[in-house]
């Protein structure tokens, strides 16, 4: 599923916001933990009051976890992924909240931290949270057999679509002796920068294309 998550303040109106049953058929709070209020309102109210103690302004960590399209999650699931994260980003016995969506048959969650811990009253640091987003994301299409988004496979998996290349790009997948050429290519061009222009580069992989697959010429 795809994982979005940002660090912000504005606890009213993100309370206003989840609860919005104006764009969804159905919302429900599924569970407040390490908070005295039993609303979203109350909750994020407390996280703020508790963050004028510290110097840090945005006292929430935001996370909305969208499945993939025509898949229907069960709510262990997303239980699942969201204590996961919580390790990963050192969120662990943070008070949460969390609120399911549901609009034309979809699920999807939405969960916030508060960042500050309030027996240390400082805010927990989450360094490179997005990188750790998207990794813990590519995790869940792997895990779960769901059919990832190009833009979550890592550059090696990746099938290289530039129009005016796709030909050359295409041939060199799953082809050893071609990747070496080519990055012998490379390596020359770093390591002597006057030998080989972007031109002379393109016309060496056309060169390599042609000799090594007979395939004629490569636009």
């Amino acid at each position: 599923m795809i994982l979005k998550g940002n660090q912000r303040a504005g606890g009213i109106q993100l309370a206003r916001h989840l609860m919005n049953v104006t764009d969804n058929e159905h919302v429900s709070v599924h569970e407040m933990r390490g908070f005295i209020a039993d609303d979203l309102h109350g909750a994020f109210n407390e996280a703020y009051a508790i963050s004028r103690g510290t110097k840090c302004q945005q006292f929430l960590f935001s996370l909305s976890l969208n499945p993939p399209e025509n898949e229907i999650v069960p709510i262990e699931v997303f239980e699942k992924a969201i204590t996961d994260i919580e390790q990963k980003m050192g969120l662990i016995d943070q008070p949460r909240a969390l609120v399911f969506h549901e609009k034309e048959g979809r699920r999807y969650a939405h969960c916030v931290w508060s960042r500050i811990d309030a027996d240390q009253m400082k805010a927990i640091n989450l360094p490179h949270y997005k990188l750790k987003l998207k990794d813990i994301s590519r995790e869940l299409y792997l895990e779960h057999g769901w059919k990832m988004p190009r833009g979550l496979m890592n550059s090696a998996d990746r099938v290289p679509v530039n129009s005016t290349r796709s030909s050359g790009a295409l041939a060199l997948v799953g082809c050893p002796g071609l990747w070496a050429d080519w990055l012998g290519c490379v390596i020359q061009s770093i390591a002597f920068p006057t030998s080989l222009s972007q031109a002379n580069l393109e016309n060496v992989l056309r060169d390599i294309l042609t000799n090594r697959l007979g395939s004629g010429p490569v636009n």
